[in-house]
């Protein structure tokens, strides 16, 4: 028992090892040189990250030329980096001898493949790596890197990051004095040099303002519906109050197309607070035909009979 207890403890320390060593790799590396009209200078494939020498080849820059580089993200183990193992950070960096001169360029690992390209044209550096390639001199070396890591969420699943160098460049003295001779940067560039960043402004939002935001309140409302309620019942009632005095007699027409007049009234309030139109049209109908039938013969008829 205690030999196989033994055995087994040592299989989880070689399964440790084995995934804790697991490292980034690539596949199908492509690093070229191009001029800007098509011409190659340089243009090589690797495998694996294994099949780069461990001293890069030296090229001399023109102004014209374009460092293109494609790969696949992959794992020591052969598997394709996909998933959770995919690599959380890419960048191309760079640098000098002394790390006093860094440029960094992030790259897309894309998810469904693990590939990821990038391009870079000499001749649109930015001012700032210009300006210290100059300072740097003529046929100063500056090494181009590929580094990949990941951030692991436990021991368990832990990936050591890859650090490839891809190539040297150097520049001539001839495009030096071009980067130094060209527009001097902007007020704009030295400001944000300055003060070590550029102030955003404030974003507003523009969105349309909402209904309920320019409504009135609920009591004023409520009071212009009770006017619009009211007032023409208001102004029928003193239209008829000269004829209160005298005996009202209605006939069943008559009533009945009050009553509809009545319903019509109401039909609109309530169409007008939330019943929606579906609702009002059909019951509106329905009123209407009522009065049609029941209190047509009220027209003709007169409503108002005196006593003896």
């Amino acid at each position: 028992m205690m030999l196989v207890a033994h055995s087994l403890w040592l299989l989880c320390a070689v399964m440790a090892m084995s995934v804790a060593a697991l490292s980034y790799d690539t596949k199908d590396l492509r690093l070229s040189v191009t001029s800007f009209d098509g011409g190659s200078r340089l243009k090589k494939s690797f495998a694996s990250a294994r099949d780069l020498p461990a001293e890069p080849e030296t090229l001399t820059m023109e102004p014209d030329d374009v460092i293109k580089l494609a790969f696949f993200a992959s794992l020591s183990s052969g598997e394709k980096a996909t998933g959770e193992s995919l690599p959380h950070q890419a960048w191309v960096v760079m640098d000098d001898e002394d790390a006093s001169r860094t440029s960094i360029w992030p790259l897309q690992v894309r998810g469904s493949s693990s590939s990821a390209s990038w391009s870079l044209r000499v001749d649109r550096l930015s001012p700032n790596l210009k300006r210290k390639m100059v300072e740097a001199g003529p046929n100063h070396p500056f090494r181009l890197t590929l580094i990949l890591a990941s951030f692991a969420k436990d021991p368990q699943s832990t990936i050591d990051p890859l650090t490839l160098p891809l190539l040297d460049v150097q520049f001539s003295q001839s495009m030096l004095s071009r980067f130094e001779s060209q527009k001097v940067p902007s007020a704009r560039y030295e400001a944000e040099l300055a003060d070590g960043f550029h102030p955003q402004p404030f974003h507003q939002h523009t969105f349309q303002v909402e209904p309920w935001q320019t409504m009135p309140p609920k009591a004023v409302s409520l009071g212009y519906a009770l006017i619009v309620l009211a007032a023409p019942w208001s102004i029928l009632l003193a239209l008829w109050r000269p004829l209160f005095s005298k005996t009202v007699t209605l006939s069943r027409s008559a009533s009945t197309l009050l009553a509809c007049v009545w319903i019509t009234e109401v039909l609109a309030f309530l169409h007008w607070v939330s019943v929606p139109v579906w609702v009002v049209f059909p019951a509106a109908g329905a009123t209407l035909v009522a009065a049609m039938l029941g209190g047509r013969s009220a027209l003709s008829q007169s409503w108002i009979r005196t006593s003896a």
